[in-house]
């Protein structure tokens, strides 16, 4: 997948958090009290980008909803945390359009540094020819 790709597939990800928040009156948003932290936050976006990507590529004869529960529920255990913490967590980093800005580009930074180390330079290249 190239870089491109990648960082549309990502701002899509992103987008209906940012639209629910910006509709909305311009309000401080409290950390939650179970506030994930933020690098953790940008690696546990990094797994979700790719738990997404698994789920987009799931035969369309597949139970996606029961792949998608699934996959989030082993990224939730692996981490330690809850549904409800999640979301509260991006909320909260999406509440604010420079740090849901900021918080964007460190996901997509750490998308793209772990790229490189599974994909060599020259076949990254040729998949995006």
């Amino acid at each position: 997948m190239s870089a491109g790709k990648l960082k549309i597939g990502l701002v899509f990800l992103l987008i209906p958090f940012l639209f629910m928040n910006g509709c909305q009156k311009k309000k401080v948003v409290p950390p939650p009290p179970d506030l994930i932290p933020y690098d953790s936050m940008v690696v546990i976006l990094e797994k979700t980008f790719i738990v997404e990507s698994i789920v987009y590529y799931t035969p369309p004869d597949s139970d996606r909803l029961s792949v998608t529960r699934a996959l989030y529920a082993d990224l939730f255990n692996q981490y330690g945390i809850t549904k409800e913490q999640y979301i509260s967590s991006i909320n909260y980093y999406l509440a604010e359009k420079s740090r849901a800005e900021q918080l964007l580009r460190d996901v997509t930074e750490k998308i793209n540094e772990t790229k490189s180390k599974l994909i060599p330079e020259d076949e990254a290249n040729r998949f995006s020819e």
